[in-house]
């Protein structure tokens, strides 16, 4: 569940587990104003190509892998 601070600006993070997968959706749990801005930690060792996001909107993203990976990756969006 994503954990939600409100001082000055809206953060919203959390953790997708991956499990010999390729995409997951992430859903904020509130609306943003505008798309906000995501970064992305891969929080699992080896070589492995970054993800990206794709889709942004509002009220959430997709993170894409180019193959298939297993692991974590933790996400932060800032309004």
């Amino acid at each position: 569940m994503p954990e939600h601070y409100g001082i000055g600006v809206n953060i919203v993070h959390g953790d997708v587990v991956f499990n010999a997968s390729k995409t997951a959706s992430v859903t904020f749990g509130m609306t943003f104003p505008t798309t906000p801005s995501i970064s992305l930690t891969l929080d699992t060792e080896g070589s492995v190509a970054p993800p990206y996001k794709i889709n942004a909107s509002t009220t959430g993203f997709t993170i894409k892998f180019q193959t298939i990976f297993t692991g974590v990756v933790t996400w932060q969006a800032l309004k």
